[in-house]
């Protein structure tokens, strides 16, 4: 993804090695130039709703499991950083500073709708300039969503580390009833710094790095493997500084008898697709990715990278806790799937009756040895429950529908698949998208979908021509789908379309096999339309829709494509013929005037989308104009200034 250097907008961005000193002046305006003089302006009502916060990026040794890993990007001191919580209705002025050596950031507000605010998406070289080091970035928000959502960088692997909750409360009675409400981030750890995990992922000779060594509930772990002396002479670093509680006490999860406790489950792994379950316990799901749902009991809840849930646990009475001998104490089980060889995590629900003390004590904790790389839970299955997730009608409030079949505009196929590359051209894998991959920094060979300078302000500045629409639906070449604009190097999309995106999970062209994927749609949600199984075809999606499932899809913003026919973990292994696929997932989104700016689709499995699984959409462009004040201001404009929000000046 973005190179992380000081000196990034110095290097060259793309293979041809056009660098940023060689962008091109204003001479070099076309036709469809945006309108820099409409100001966006905030109400005077709502100017008693202005929040603001401070956050500081910087770096870090952590020993989340014993194990110390050097350097890592954390958010004020910490990781996970800060829970922030604010109201829906609430304006937001979120300075993030800098306090990196080496590495340039930004921020991303993960699932927020950003109508009218686009710059605010946080997202390097297409929404705004990385914010280097010594420097800070203002992001102005307006909360139009309620829910569970998380902030992260969007450069390099930075938010393997770097990430927090972003909770936004209903500002009324919410629709479910509870006492207690806790965040818990899963995080995947990994015991090589996030620069060298990017190294072999982007180097010739491509180096994957495998599962992660331990899942982390909160940034804790539970490990009974002592602190590697050798791991940590690599880095200079001595086992004798290790925190006292590194490794040896997990999140844990206060709950009273008979009560109700809200459990917001955030997807922070950079890879591991998780399944979680509480011991002796169901749950009820009650929310993803920020939408109510009608509540669905399971017995365990799977969480995909950049996924969202909400499930209530209703807690035991004080006699049914005394008579199960448990002692009110209740392991919260971890594992990875679709992935081998496995990862595995702990947490603890405790009831007062727990002694934490005495469990975290015993050698041999129940249900299994701490360390155990047996799998206790169910492998998962194709589709999950995904399929029978349904909104909750909220007779209160509007819930946009899902458009039908008969509103569609078109529909947009995306062929995703890995590839290697050998021979004169290097010796690298990527993963594309119609044979094309997305490429934010210098340090990739071959940059297809590069750009030099931020897409917003290259059409701010009128330094090239914007996306055209005709020139999108007039190619007369087979190379490029219709729809995708191969000048600008984004799809295009006007407000009033519906559009079906099909993202077709493809074997790998190496091993003839299929991974699972999340992907995330900036800007705005989108409904899962279907998933299955195998070629992607309109009887295949017909049959999917058929049996029961995905009868009413939930508005979100990270769906899964499962790996279906081909995948990685199957025994015996099924190598799929050239030019087939796994599975597939329909992804169905309505374009608004609200959702013009620039957004990203792509996989949330980090590591796929350091290696070009990614996506750029440029919606409603001759509109941009008016969708803030910042447009025209030199420090936005500019890369290596400090950045302002226009609702700085505001005053309650």
């Amino acid at each position: 993804m973005l190179s992380t250097r000081l000196l990034l907008h110095a290097s060259c961005l793309l293979a041809v090695l056009l660098c940023l000193s060689s962008a091109p002046s204003r001479a070099a305006t076309v036709k469809q130039g945006v309108d820099l003089r409409a100001r966006f302006t905030i109400p005077p009502e709502d100017a008693s709703n202005v929040k603001r916060v401070f956050l500081e990026v910087s770096q870090t040794t952590l020993w989340a499991d014993g194990q110390p890993v050097p350097g890592e990007p954390v958010v004020n001191g910490t990781s996970p950083g800060p829970v922030l919580r604010f109201k829906k209705g609430d304006f937001l002025v979120i300075r993030v500073t800098n306090k990196m050596s080496t590495w340039n950031t930004t921020m991303h507000w993960h699932g927020l709708t950003q109508s009218m605010t686009p710059i605010s998406d946080g997202v390097p070289m297409v929404t705004q300039w990385p914010i280097p080091p010594n420097t800070w970035f203002e992001y102005g928000i307006k909360l139009r969503d309620k829910g569970t959502y998380y902030y992260h960088p969007h450069v390099d692997l930075q938010q393997t580390t770097a990430h927090g909750a972003f909770i936004v409360e209903d500002g009324k009675e919410p629709p479910y009833k509870y006492d207690l409400d806790k965040p818990l981030i899963l995080a995947d750890y990994y015991y090589q710094p996030q620069e060298e995990l990017l190294q072999g992922l982007l180097g010739q000779p491509f180096k994957w790095p495998g599962s992660a060594k331990a899942l982390l509930l909160n940034g804790k772990a539970l490990s009974s493997a002592p602190c590697n002396q050798t791991l940590a002479s690599t880095y200079q670093l001595d086992c004798k500084d290790a925190p006292r509680n590194a490794g040896k006490r997990p999140e844990i999860v206060h709950l009273g008898h008979g009560k109700t406790i809200r459990l917001r489950w955030i997807g922070a792994q950079s890879v591991m697709y998780t399944k979680v379950a509480i011991a002796n316990h169901k749950q009820r799901i009650i929310e993803a990715d920020g939408t109510y749902t009608k509540s669905l009991e399971v017995p365990d809840i799977e969480i995909g990278p950049g996924q969202r849930y909400s499930t209530l646990v209703h807690g035991k009475t004080k006699e049914a806790v005394e008579q199960d001998g448990s002692g009110g104490c209740y392991w919260i089980r971890l594992e990875s799937q679709w992935r081998n060889p496995g990862t595995f995590g702990w947490g603890l629900l405790a009831y007062p009756s727990c002694d934490v003390d005495k469990v975290l004590a015993q050698p041999q904790p129940t249900p299994a040895p701490i360390n155990s790389t047996e799998r206790m839970l169910p492998n998962s299955t194709f589709g999950w429950i995904s399929g029978s997730l349904a909104p909750l009608k909220e007779p209160s409030s509007h819930q946009d529908r899902m458009p039908s079949d008969s509103e569609v505009s078109r529909r947009v196929i995306l062929n995703a698949q890995q590839i290697n590359i050998l021979g004169s051209m290097g010796n690298y894998s990527r993963w594309t998208q119609n044979d094309v991959w997305y490429v934010e920094g210098a340090d990739q060979p071959i940059g297809r979908m590069a750009t030099k300078v931020p897409y917003l302000i290259q059409l701010y500045k009128r330094l090239r021509e914007a996306p055209s629409w005709n020139r999108a639906f007039t190619t007369s070449d087979n190379k490029h789908p219709k729809g995708f604009d191969p000048l600008a190097q984004v799809w295009v999309a006007k407000p009033g379309e519906v559009i079906d995106v099909v993202i077709i999970n493809n074997g790998s062209m190496a091993s003839g096999q299929t991974e699972i994927h999340t992907w995330h749609k900036h800007g705005d949600k989108h409904w899962t339309l279907a998933s299955g199984p195998g070629n992607f075809s309109a009887e295949a999606l017909a049959q999917a829709r058929s049996n029961g499932q995905w009868s009413d899809p939930i508005p979100r913003d990270t769906s899964t494509v499962w790996p279906g026919p081909g995948e990685t973990t199957a025994d015996p292994k099924v190598v799929l013929p050239a030019h087939s696929s796994g599975g597939w997932t329909v992804l169905r989104t309505k374009i608004q005037h609200m959702d013009l700016g620039v957004w990203l689709l792509h996989c949330h499995l980090i590591f796929h989308a350091a290696m070009g699984m990614s996506t750029t959409w440029a919606l409603d462009i001759p509109k941009l104009g008016a969708s803030s004040s910042l447009y025209d201001d030199p420090d936005y404009l500019e890369f290596g200034r400090n950045v302002t929000s226009p609702y700085t000046n505001m005053r309650p």
